[in-house]
């Protein structure tokens, strides 16, 4: 799976689109702000950290029954 045009940059993630309509690419950024943004630095590993937690939130509310449409893909090379 190819990211291809963004979608969405926010303070912690970039959001893609792919070659599938049913399916996006989550970039989780190792950025950090303060001061609304006018501070911005790299904290090291906080991207895979932040992507690790959604992992888990998402598969917990699968566990709870709640209906998701998520795909679990292999990582992008040269993206961790």
């Amino acid at each position: 799976m190819q990211k291809q045009a963004e979608l969405y940059r926010g303070k912690a993630k970039t959001v893609y689109s792919t070659g599938n309509p049913d399916l996006l690419v989550l970039e989780f950024r190792n950025d950090t702000s303060a001061g609304d943004g006018a501070r911005i630095e790299q904290f090291d590993r906080k991207g895979m950290v932040n992507n690790k937690f959604n992992y888990f939130i998402m598969s917990k509310l699968a566990e709870a029954g709640i209906r998701l449409k998520w795909s679990v893909c292999s990582p992008i090379p040269n993206v961790w």
